[in-house]
Protein backbone atom coordinates (compact mmCIF):
# COMPACT_ATOMS: atom_id res chain seq x y z
CA UNK A 1 0.00 0.00 0.00
CA UNK A 2 2.85 2.38 0.85
CA UNK A 3 4.44 1.64 -2.53
CA UNK A 4 1.32 2.62 -4.45
CA UNK A 5 0.91 5.79 -2.39
CA UNK A 6 4.51 6.67 -3.23
CA UNK A 7 3.86 5.93 -6.92
CA UNK A 8 0.80 8.17 -6.98
CA UNK A 9 2.72 10.96 -5.27
CA UNK A 10 5.53 10.64 -7.83
CA UNK A 11 3.08 10.77 -10.74
CA UNK A 12 1.24 13.76 -9.27
CA UNK A 13 4.49 15.69 -8.71
CA UNK A 14 5.88 14.88 -12.15
CA UNK A 15 6.11 17.73 -14.72
CA UNK A 16 4.79 15.46 -17.50
CA UNK A 17 1.43 16.04 -19.20
CA UNK A 18 -1.88 14.84 -17.75
CA UNK A 19 -2.15 12.22 -20.49
CA UNK A 20 1.28 10.84 -19.63
CA UNK A 21 0.35 10.77 -15.96
CA UNK A 22 -2.77 8.80 -16.83
CA UNK A 23 -0.72 6.37 -18.89
CA UNK A 24 1.63 5.72 -15.98
CA UNK A 25 -1.27 5.34 -13.57
CA UNK A 26 -3.05 2.83 -15.83
CA UNK A 27 0.16 0.84 -16.09
CA UNK A 28 0.38 0.71 -12.29
CA UNK A 29 -3.28 -0.31 -12.07
CA UNK A 30 -2.76 -3.22 -14.47
CA UNK A 31 -0.58 -5.00 -11.91
CA UNK A 32 -3.14 -4.78 -9.09
CA UNK A 33 -5.76 -7.46 -8.35
CA UNK A 34 -9.30 -6.60 -7.16
CA UNK A 35 -9.16 -8.98 -4.17
CA UNK A 36 -5.47 -9.12 -3.25
CA UNK A 37 -4.84 -5.38 -3.69
CA UNK A 38 -8.31 -3.98 -3.02
CA UNK A 39 -7.27 -0.95 -0.95
CA UNK A 40 -4.44 0.02 -3.30
CA UNK A 41 -6.58 -0.44 -6.40
CA UNK A 42 -9.38 1.65 -4.92
CA UNK A 43 -6.87 4.43 -4.21
CA UNK A 44 -5.49 4.28 -7.76
CA UNK A 45 -8.99 4.38 -9.26
CA UNK A 46 -10.01 7.35 -7.13
CA UNK A 47 -6.93 9.30 -8.19
CA UNK A 48 -7.45 8.12 -11.78
CA UNK A 49 -10.99 9.51 -11.83
CA UNK A 50 -9.79 12.95 -10.71
CA UNK A 51 -6.86 12.89 -13.14
CA UNK A 52 -9.03 11.77 -16.06
CA UNK A 53 -11.55 14.51 -15.36
CA UNK A 54 -8.75 17.08 -15.32
CA UNK A 55 -7.29 15.71 -18.56
CA UNK A 56 -10.66 15.58 -20.32
CA UNK A 57 -10.53 11.81 -20.77
CA UNK A 58 -14.03 10.52 -19.92
CA UNK A 59 -13.29 7.07 -21.36
CA UNK A 60 -10.50 6.58 -18.80
CA UNK A 61 -12.67 8.08 -16.07
CA UNK A 62 -15.35 5.50 -16.91
CA UNK A 63 -12.89 2.61 -16.67
CA UNK A 64 -11.72 3.82 -13.26
CA UNK A 65 -15.30 4.06 -11.98
CA UNK A 66 -16.08 0.56 -13.22
CA UNK A 67 -12.92 -0.92 -11.74
CA UNK A 68 -13.57 0.73 -8.38
CA UNK A 69 -17.10 -0.67 -8.37
CA UNK A 70 -15.75 -4.16 -9.08
CA UNK A 71 -13.22 -3.91 -6.26
CA UNK A 72 -15.92 -2.74 -3.85
CA UNK A 73 -18.41 -5.52 -4.57
CA UNK A 74 -15.74 -8.22 -4.52
CA UNK A 75 -14.60 -7.18 -1.06
CA UNK A 76 -16.76 -5.31 1.40
CA UNK A 77 -20.19 -6.65 0.51
CA UNK A 78 -19.38 -10.36 0.35
CA UNK A 79 -17.83 -10.30 3.82
CA UNK A 80 -20.94 -8.59 5.21
CA UNK A 81 -23.29 -11.15 3.63
CA UNK A 82 -21.22 -14.10 4.84
CA UNK A 83 -21.16 -12.83 8.40
CA UNK A 84 -24.91 -12.22 8.27
CA UNK A 85 -25.48 -15.83 7.31
CA UNK A 86 -22.99 -17.07 9.91
CA UNK A 87 -25.06 -15.33 12.59
CA UNK A 88 -28.20 -17.15 11.46
CA UNK A 89 -28.31 -20.87 12.23
CA UNK A 90 -30.42 -24.06 12.63
CA UNK A 91 -32.73 -25.64 13.76
CA UNK A 92 -35.20 -23.06 12.45
CA UNK A 93 -33.53 -22.03 9.25
CA UNK A 94 -31.77 -18.73 9.69
CA UNK A 95 -33.33 -17.66 12.95
CA UNK A 96 -31.19 -15.68 15.37
CA UNK A 97 -29.44 -17.93 17.88
CA UNK A 98 -29.31 -15.06 20.39
CA UNK A 99 -31.30 -11.86 20.60
CA UNK A 100 -28.06 -9.95 21.14
CA UNK A 101 -26.94 -10.96 17.66
CA UNK A 102 -29.84 -9.14 16.06
CA UNK A 103 -28.13 -5.77 16.43
CA UNK A 104 -25.00 -7.01 14.66
CA UNK A 105 -27.11 -8.51 11.89
CA UNK A 106 -28.89 -5.19 11.35
CA UNK A 107 -25.53 -3.37 11.24
CA UNK A 108 -24.29 -5.77 8.58
CA UNK A 109 -27.51 -5.42 6.61
CA UNK A 110 -27.10 -1.65 6.58
CA UNK A 111 -23.45 -2.01 5.60
CA UNK A 112 -24.31 -4.38 2.74
CA UNK A 113 -26.93 -2.07 1.29
CA UNK A 114 -24.66 0.95 1.58
CA UNK A 115 -22.01 -0.94 -0.38
CA UNK A 116 -24.57 -1.76 -3.08
CA UNK A 117 -25.51 1.92 -3.28
CA UNK A 118 -21.84 2.84 -3.69
CA UNK A 119 -21.36 0.22 -6.41
CA UNK A 120 -24.47 1.35 -8.29
CA UNK A 121 -23.34 4.97 -8.03
CA UNK A 122 -19.97 4.13 -9.58
CA UNK A 123 -21.67 2.09 -12.30
CA UNK A 124 -23.98 4.98 -13.16
CA UNK A 125 -21.10 7.46 -13.23
CA UNK A 126 -19.04 5.09 -15.32
CA UNK A 127 -21.73 4.70 -17.97
CA UNK A 128 -22.37 8.44 -17.91
CA UNK A 129 -18.68 9.10 -18.53
CA UNK A 130 -18.25 6.53 -21.31
CA UNK A 131 -21.23 8.00 -23.16
CA UNK A 132 -19.23 11.21 -23.54
CA UNK A 133 -16.52 9.46 -25.58
CA UNK A 134 -17.60 6.09 -26.94
CA UNK A 135 -14.24 4.61 -27.89
CA UNK A 136 -15.05 1.00 -28.76
CA UNK A 137 -12.37 -0.66 -26.66
CA UNK A 138 -13.21 1.43 -23.60
CA UNK A 139 -16.95 0.78 -24.04
CA UNK A 140 -16.32 -2.96 -24.25
CA UNK A 141 -14.09 -2.86 -21.17
CA UNK A 142 -16.82 -1.06 -19.21
CA UNK A 143 -19.46 -3.54 -20.35
CA UNK A 144 -17.30 -6.54 -19.46
CA UNK A 145 -16.51 -5.11 -16.03
CA UNK A 146 -20.18 -4.28 -15.47
CA UNK A 147 -21.08 -7.87 -16.40
CA UNK A 148 -18.64 -9.22 -13.83
CA UNK A 149 -20.04 -6.83 -11.21
CA UNK A 150 -23.60 -7.98 -11.90
CA UNK A 151 -22.41 -11.59 -11.78
CA UNK A 152 -20.84 -11.06 -8.36
CA UNK A 153 -24.01 -9.26 -7.26
CA UNK A 154 -26.06 -12.28 -8.37
CA UNK A 155 -24.06 -14.66 -6.17
CA UNK A 156 -24.19 -12.36 -3.15
CA UNK A 157 -27.87 -11.58 -3.64
CA UNK A 158 -28.74 -15.26 -3.79
CA UNK A 159 -27.10 -15.78 -0.41
CA UNK A 160 -28.52 -12.56 1.01
CA UNK A 161 -32.09 -13.45 0.01
CA UNK A 162 -31.81 -17.11 1.06
CA UNK A 163 -34.98 -17.88 2.99
CA UNK A 164 -35.66 -21.61 2.97
CA UNK A 165 -38.73 -22.50 5.02
CA UNK A 166 -37.58 -26.01 6.01
CA UNK A 167 -34.54 -28.31 5.62
CA UNK A 168 -36.54 -30.24 3.03
CA UNK A 169 -36.79 -27.14 0.85
CA UNK A 170 -33.04 -26.67 1.09
CA UNK A 171 -32.42 -30.34 0.30
CA UNK A 172 -34.45 -30.20 -2.91
CA UNK A 173 -32.82 -26.90 -3.88
CA UNK A 174 -29.34 -28.41 -3.53
CA UNK A 175 -30.08 -31.33 -5.83
CA UNK A 176 -28.01 -31.07 -9.01
CA UNK A 177 -31.07 -31.59 -11.19
CA UNK A 178 -32.84 -28.68 -9.45
CA UNK A 179 -29.92 -26.35 -10.06
CA UNK A 180 -29.45 -27.57 -13.63
CA UNK A 181 -33.13 -26.97 -14.41
CA UNK A 182 -32.98 -23.58 -12.71
CA UNK A 183 -35.76 -24.36 -10.24
CA UNK A 184 -33.66 -24.27 -7.06
CA UNK A 185 -34.64 -20.65 -6.47
CA UNK A 186 -38.29 -21.66 -6.12
CA UNK A 187 -37.37 -23.64 -2.99
CA UNK A 188 -35.21 -20.88 -1.49
CA UNK A 189 -36.63 -17.50 -2.48
CA UNK A 190 -39.95 -15.71 -2.53
CA UNK A 191 -41.32 -14.19 -5.74
CA UNK A 192 -39.79 -10.75 -5.13
CA UNK A 193 -36.41 -12.32 -4.45
CA UNK A 194 -36.56 -14.42 -7.62
CA UNK A 195 -37.39 -11.30 -9.64
CA UNK A 196 -34.37 -9.43 -8.27
CA UNK A 197 -32.12 -12.40 -8.91
CA UNK A 198 -33.38 -12.83 -12.46
CA UNK A 199 -32.67 -9.15 -13.19
CA UNK A 200 -29.11 -9.47 -11.88
CA UNK A 201 -28.52 -12.49 -14.12
CA UNK A 202 -29.97 -10.73 -17.17
CA UNK A 203 -27.85 -7.62 -16.54
CA UNK A 204 -24.75 -9.78 -16.19
CA UNK A 205 -25.18 -11.73 -19.42
CA UNK A 206 -26.45 -8.77 -21.43
CA UNK A 207 -23.37 -6.71 -20.53
CA UNK A 208 -20.94 -9.54 -21.32
CA UNK A 209 -22.60 -10.37 -24.65
CA UNK A 210 -22.43 -6.71 -25.68
CA UNK A 211 -18.74 -6.61 -24.77
CA UNK A 212 -18.17 -9.80 -26.75
CA UNK A 213 -19.74 -8.33 -29.88
CA UNK A 214 -17.54 -5.23 -29.72
CA UNK A 215 -14.32 -7.18 -29.19
CA UNK A 216 -15.25 -9.52 -32.07
CA UNK A 217 -15.58 -6.52 -34.40
CA UNK A 218 -12.35 -4.77 -33.38
CA UNK A 219 -10.92 -7.52 -33.08
CA UNK A 220 -8.96 -7.70 -29.82
CA UNK A 221 -8.18 -11.39 -29.40
CA UNK A 222 -6.79 -11.13 -25.85
CA UNK A 223 -9.77 -9.14 -24.57
CA UNK A 224 -12.17 -11.40 -26.46
CA UNK A 225 -10.63 -14.48 -24.85
CA UNK A 226 -10.99 -12.78 -21.47
CA UNK A 227 -14.69 -12.15 -22.16
CA UNK A 228 -15.13 -15.81 -23.11
CA UNK A 229 -13.58 -16.80 -19.78
CA UNK A 230 -15.91 -14.37 -17.98
CA UNK A 231 -18.92 -15.86 -19.77
CA UNK A 232 -17.77 -19.37 -18.85
CA UNK A 233 -17.42 -18.32 -15.22
CA UNK A 234 -20.84 -16.70 -15.06
CA UNK A 235 -22.60 -19.60 -16.80
CA UNK A 236 -20.91 -21.89 -14.29
CA UNK A 237 -22.45 -19.78 -11.50
CA UNK A 238 -25.82 -20.13 -13.25
CA UNK A 239 -25.38 -23.94 -13.41
CA UNK A 240 -25.28 -24.10 -17.19
CA UNK A 241 -22.53 -26.67 -17.93
CA UNK A 242 -23.11 -26.67 -21.70
CA UNK A 243 -22.53 -22.94 -22.11
CA UNK A 244 -19.69 -23.07 -19.60
CA UNK A 245 -17.92 -25.67 -21.70
CA UNK A 246 -18.70 -23.84 -24.93
CA UNK A 247 -17.11 -20.57 -23.83
CA UNK A 248 -14.16 -22.33 -22.24
CA UNK A 249 -13.54 -24.02 -25.59
CA UNK A 250 -13.71 -20.70 -27.45
CA UNK A 251 -11.38 -19.06 -24.95
CA UNK A 252 -8.89 -21.92 -25.16
CA UNK A 253 -8.77 -21.77 -28.98
CA UNK A 254 -7.91 -18.06 -28.90
CA UNK A 255 -5.39 -18.45 -26.09
CA UNK A 256 -3.56 -21.22 -27.95
CA UNK A 257 -3.79 -19.64 -31.40
CA UNK A 258 -2.58 -16.19 -30.36
CA UNK A 259 -0.36 -17.38 -27.49
CA UNK A 260 -2.12 -15.29 -24.86
CA UNK A 261 0.03 -16.55 -22.00
CA UNK A 262 -1.35 -14.14 -19.39
CA UNK A 263 -4.75 -15.89 -19.56
CA UNK A 264 -3.46 -19.47 -19.36
CA UNK A 265 -3.66 -19.53 -15.56
CA UNK A 266 -7.31 -18.44 -15.53
CA UNK A 267 -8.14 -20.95 -18.26
CA UNK A 268 -6.56 -23.85 -16.39
CA UNK A 269 -8.30 -22.83 -13.18
CA UNK A 270 -11.68 -22.71 -14.94
CA UNK A 271 -11.10 -26.12 -16.55
CA UNK A 272 -10.40 -27.66 -13.13
CA UNK A 273 -13.61 -26.21 -11.74
CA UNK A 274 -15.69 -27.43 -14.69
Amino acid sequence: MDDIKKKIHEIAASPISEDEKLSQLMEAMAHLKPVDNAEALTLVCTYGIALAQKAGRPEVEAQCYMTRAKVTIMGKSIFAVREMKDIQMAPQWFQFALESEKKRYEELDTQYNKVLESVQSDLNKGFEAINKNKISGAVAFCLKTAGEIYGQHYLQLKLYLFDSKTPIHAKFANLYISRWLGIDDYFLLNKAGRTRLKQAKEDCLSSLYQAKKIFEKLPHHDYLADVFLALASEHSSFYNPLRTGFYLMRAEKLIIKYKITELEGNLNLMKKKK
